[in-house]
């Protein structure tokens, strides 16, 4: 019995080690194209490095030609959407990119935002006003 309890806890000791390594993966594993949910014609977004930040640009939409109609600026409302930054000002500190900015298409609205990444293709996006405890939370998922 202690043999089979030990050998499960050694098992469990290497999972976790290798969930470290897995979450550990530095500042640029969020680089790369997510989609904004498990949708098949969900937006996917491109995420890159914008000189020593991090920014996001819409990169696909079910219908290209979709405007920014929610816009609070007027001039703003006839653009596109895709190839728009939706993401940007991201700094990495400790396992999140942080201190960064989100604008939601969908009301016309800019929050602050931070990043995190759950697993290598699971990335939790916060958007919030004040701080980052009160928000609201979406997932995206790593796009091929």
């Amino acid at each position: 019995m202690i043999k089979k309890a030990l050998l499960i806890l050694t098992i469990i000791s290497f999972v976790c080690a290798g969930t470290v390594v897995l979450f550990a993966a530095g500042p640029d594993a969020v680089l790369g194209v997510w989609k904004t949910s498990k949708k098949a014609d969900a937006g996917k977004v491109t995420i890159y490095k914008c000189g020593s930040k991090y920014c996001g640009k819409l990169s696909w939409l079910k219908n290209p030609e979709d405007k920014d109609t929610k816009n609070p600026n007027a001039a703003k409302r006839d653009r596109k959407l895709l190839g728009m930054n939706i993401v940007w000002g991201f700094n990495y500190d400790d396992g999140e990119w942080v201190d960064g900015k989100i604008y939601d298409p969908n009301n016309g609205k800019t929050y602050s935002c931070k990043m995190w990444l759950e697993s290598n293709n699971v990335l939790k996006v916060k958007g919030y006003i004040g701080i980052s405890l009160i928000g609201r939370s979406t997932t995206w998922y790593r796009s091929n």
